[in-house]
């Protein structure tokens, strides 16, 4: 079976508990995006979904902190992102930082033939890409760099951030599960300018995902997780 894991960081455990429930895991073709393209690799590298699950039941913090989005995108994150403009910087920490953190989750471990979604922003188009001995770590930091945090991820001639920062879920219905987290509205109204450009993204995310939704036959939304 053909499976999307569009997740976040913060929904790591409950993927590899569904992912559990689906048996067979090597007869699974797995496809990430955004943070939930490491899965794939980070069970491989650590040995299966049981050794990786001790792992991010030890580390769940430092993952959320490397790698999500959503604590990103707040007022801090949206302060940082100015700044870094401002100093003609295009982000606040380069790629190479992002390569760092995978490299460590990875435990250094190259991994071969494993394919994520990325959004090449020098086309606007999703494209999959396909990880091997030379480019593994730049192509998962190509599936995960979203602003403001981290700088895009240069291959070849093109430039490519997180395609779940810009659209949420992918645009093609080929997979046969589409595992991905749930987004929260947000009732309050925003009370700056930096509030109101953060709610702005959101929307425009959330209003591309709820239109592709529908080229997907079987959806599990994945909700907060239990402290």
């Amino acid at each position: 079976m053909r499976v999307c894991l569009a997740v976040e960081a913060e929904h790591f455990l409950k993927v590899l508990d569904v992912l559990n429930e689906l048996g067979g895991i090597e007869d699974h073709e797995l496809i990430g995006m955004g943070a939930g393209a490491l899965l794939p690799a980070m069970i491989r590298a650590h040995g299966g979904l049981a050794r990786l699950r001790r792992y991010v039941l030890k580390e769940r913090e430092k993952l959320k902190e490397y790698f999500s989005v959503r604590n990103t995108l707040n007022l801090e994150g949206m302060v940082r992102s100015l700044l870094a403009t401002l100093m003609k910087r295009v982000a606040s920490k380069p790629v190479s930082k992002l390569k760092e953190h995978i490299r460590e989750v990875l435990k250094g471990v190259t991994v071969e033939d494993v394919h994520v979604l990325a959004f090449d922003i020098t086309t606007g188009e999703e494209k999959e890409l396909v990880t091997n001995r030379e480019n593994c770590f730049d192509v998962l930091a190509a599936a995960i760099s979203f602003p403001p945090l981290y700088e895009p991820v240069k291959i070849g001639d093109s430039l490519f951030c997180s395609l779940a920062y810009m659209t949420g879920i992918p645009g093609k219905g080929d997979f046969e599960l589409l595992v991905m987290s749930s987004y929260k509205e947000e009732n309050d109204l925003p009370r700056s300018a930096i509030a109101i450009m953060e709610r702005a993204d959101r929307l425009r995310t959330k209003s591309i995902m709820d239109r592709r939704l529908s080229l997907y036959k079987r959806v599990i939304v994945l909700g907060e997780e239990n402290p």
